[in-house]
């Protein structure tokens, strides 16, 4: 037999008492920030990461929605009126009241009934699809107690995501201002690590979104889109005494590579994009729309790929030879 909805947010609520003070101040703040090996940084995430999951599988099964919607704003302001014309006694007291408190009703049983009491704990899923994994990784690449600087942010996108003229971005892609469109950039700051690998090789790795507004301006009604792209970048500081550099023949036409002489070490920067939403159709309305489907999208599906990084390590390997010491 399934567990009701009260014996699941039981369930819930018991392996939250079991979270330590630091698990609980992440899931307030929604800010991960400091710096441990691979292992202890594991030990910490893990059950953040299942207490996550038992959340999300409490929203899968019963579907609680925000209900600080239009409705109940309209709700508020009609039981308000009522109440405040029976107290001026500018309507009959006994009926205002009444009236007041019946129209007050709905929102108040609607807010009950389909109130979300975890949307607050609610976090990312690359919490656990994508931070997890690549700490796994990076445990098998260096050495047990090596230091690991880690920053995630998981607040929501139009929390995270300020104004840019991002250098990354094409010259027609910048901010710009016609008769008829009005095109905005933001960037948002996701995931920051900085470490060493076995090898002696630093390892840098940036995760961020670059998130494009666009409004057209019609006769009939404005029309706006948003397209958020994922922006992988990483660089490698690798010893010239354990690698040589050489050529390579083949190369990922998606991972744009940058190389530099670093004196005692090879330098070598990595980009790679992937878009990873886009309004399907222009429509009448306003962005807040789209940041709501933004935010479903991150939440059900694993946006950002762990592989990934795999794969832009990988490109530099290939173009580097082990020295025998």
């Amino acid at each position: 037999m399934e567990p009701s909805k009260k014996e699941l947010l039981d369930q819930i609520e018991n392996f939250r008492k079991t979270l330590n003070p630091e698990q609980n101040q992440i899931l307030e703040s929604k800010y991960i920030q400091g710096s441990r090996s691979a292992q202890d940084w594991l030990q910490l995430l893990r059950g953040l990461a299942e207490y996550d999951r038992q959340i999300d599988e409490f929203i899968e099964k019963f579907k609680p929605k925000d209900v600080t919607s239009i409705g109940c704003l309209y709700y508020g302001i009609l039981g308000g009126v009522f109440l405040f014309l029976a107290v001026n006694e500018l309507f009959n007291p006994i009926t205002g009241i009444v009236m007041g408190v019946l129209v007050l009703l709905p929102m108040i049983y609607y807010g009950i009934k389909y109130r979300n009491p975890l949307k607050k704990y609610d976090l990312p899923n690359y919490l656990r699809n994508f931070v997890l994994p690549l700490l796994y990784l990076l445990r098998e690449e260096s050495e047990p107690d090596q230091a690991i600087d880690l920053q995630v942010n998981l607040h929501s996108i139009k929390n995270i995501k300020e104004r840019t003229d991002d250098p990354n971005l094409k010259a027609q892609e910048k901010t710009s201002w016609t008769a008829s469109r009005k095109q905005v950039f933001f960037e948002g700051d996701l995931i920051e690590i900085v470490t060493q690998l076995a090898d002696r090789t630093l390892l840098k790795i940036r995760i961020s979104l670059i998130i494009r507004e666009r409004q057209r301006y019609k006769s009939k009604g404005n029309k706006v889109k948003l397209k958020v792209v994922c922006l992988y970048q990483m660089q490698l500081l690798m010893p010239k005494k354990a690698y040589e550099r050489q050529e390579e023949s083949s190369s990922d036409p998606s991972i744009a590579m940058g190389y530099m002489d670093k004196g005692k070490r090879h330098l070598f920067k990595l980009k790679l994009k992937e878009e990873i939403f886009a309004t399907k159709t222009t429509f009448k309305g306003n962005h807040g729309v789209e940041y709501n489907k933004l935010k479903k999208h991150i939440e059900k599906t694993p946006a950002l790929d762990p592989k990934q990084i795999t794969r832009m390590m990988a490109q530099v390997y290939r173009r580097v030879k082990p020295l025998s010491l």
